[in-house]
């Protein structure tokens, strides 16, 4: 057990690894739900203990099971993003590989390993004991004001679940950041959505995130309408929360930090922010950061710790949806390993590699249509993943 404490509602709770756990008949669906994962986002843990102390205090009959889950639990007592290395960044082959032969033993390892290692054996069980739908969420707050949002890779099942939310979705996190949670989900084919409720010390952020796991829990069939009277009242507060903000959008590009650099973004800017090109951002070890595009900035990084100082987004229209989702449906990506210069990757059955001097002609774009994402650069190779089976 752990000791958390929130500067948000000036309280404390303690801790297991499970806040909640409801189990029913494996056939039905399950929700799974984590909060902490990031050590100084405290609400997501204290949303989950509001929503479980609900379900018992009103004997809420859930037809189905219901996980709620503690993420870094070294690092949330000392209210840190991480104690030695970031949690929501090593959940990769190399990184889980280590688990797996750890020929050092435990008591050398990084202590987001052992994190990581508990999470994963929960992970397991959940997976093996339920056999019918199973829907993953990862709650975070972000260090600069922002409306609620949910950012997923683009599998046309996150989208699907997401869109019933009323609150803006960002596609394309995965070809911007290595080894997040959620990434390592949708590898082994589940629904995962990430929530990001707004600001770290913001009450409202706690309130958002009890919004979304109460309305998750109805959307995925766990609770009725009947069972859930407040669902409008919920409803009501992300929809008033995101009023200036809807629809969705895809990442162009992020401004990426490295361990000891010193970055300082300018006061003021939050998450949907509209910025020009070339508009001063940020200073990075002495230097204006300006931006490289117009777009939208998102997630600003106004903390200490973090290896992301901001993301540019912008718009996606219903169309270029729309458009996607049929060809994914009619398996239009089968015809991409016929062109020149397109093979399957041999190590991952969900990658294709593209020579880029054969097939210069296929423009990011296409990839992204059919739901691919670039994970990586070989040379002249470029290497293409996706959540969704080839």
């Amino acid at each position: 057990m752990i000791k958390i404490q929130s500067k948000a509602t000036q309280s404390e709770i303690e801790v297991g690894r499970y806040i909640g756990k409801f189990e029913a008949d494996p056939k039905l669906p399950s929700v799974v739900v984590f909060g902490g994962i990031h050590g100084n986002e405290p609400s997501g843990v204290f949303a989950l203990q509001v929503v479980c102390d609900h379900i018992i205090k009103n004997e809420i009959k859930i037809n189905g099971s219901f996980y709620a889950i503690s993420g870094n639990m070294c690092a949330l007592p000392k209210g840190k993003r991480y104690c030695e290395t970031d949690l929501n960044r090593i959940w990769t082959h190399q990184h889980l590989d280590v688990l797996k032969v750890d020929p050092i033993g435990e008591d050398e390892l990084p202590s987001e390993y052992l994190q990581m290692k508990e999470i994963m054996n929960e992970i397991e069980y959940i997976i093996a004991r339920n056999k019918g739908p199973i829907y993953f969420i990862d709650l975070h707050t972000t260090s600069s004001q922002s409306c609620p949002f949910i950012p997923i890779n683009d599998t046309l099942a996150n989208r699907a679940f997401a869109m019933k939310f009323p609150v803006p979705i960002v596609l394309g996190i995965e070809e911007f950041i290595e080894g997040p949670l959620l990434s390592y989900i949708n590898e082994i084919d589940h629904v995962c959505l990430g929530f990001e409720g707004g600001q770290h010390d913001d009450k409202k952020s706690i309130q958002h995130q009890i919004a979304f796991v109460s309305l998750s829990l109805l959307y995925a069939n766990l609770i009725t309408k009947i069972e859930f009277p407040d669902y409008l009242e919920y409803l009501n507060a992300l929809q008033q929360a995101c009023k200036e903000e809807k629809g969705v959008y895809e990442i162009l590009y992020k401004y990426e930090l490295k361990q000891d650099d010193h970055f300082c973004m300018l006061p003021g800017f939050k998450s949907f922010d509209r910025i020009a090109k070339n508009q001063r951002l940020a200073e990075h070890n002495g230097k204006m950061v300006c931006s490289k595009e117009e777009g939208k900035i998102f997630m600003p990084l106004y903390q200490s710790q973090g290896e992301d100082g901001f993301f540019i987004i912008r718009s996606v229209s219903q169309f270029w949806l729309l458009l996607s989702a049929k060809l994914r449906q009619f398996r239009m990506e089968k015809f991409l390993i016929c062109l020149p210069g397109v093979s399957r990757d041999i190590k991952n059955p969900k990658a294709l590699r593209i020579d880029k001097n054969t097939a210069r002609f296929l423009a990011k774009e296409i990839f992204h249509l059919l739901g691919f994402r670039m994970k990586k650069k070989e040379n002249n190779v470029l290497i293409f993943t996706r959540r969704e089976r080839i």
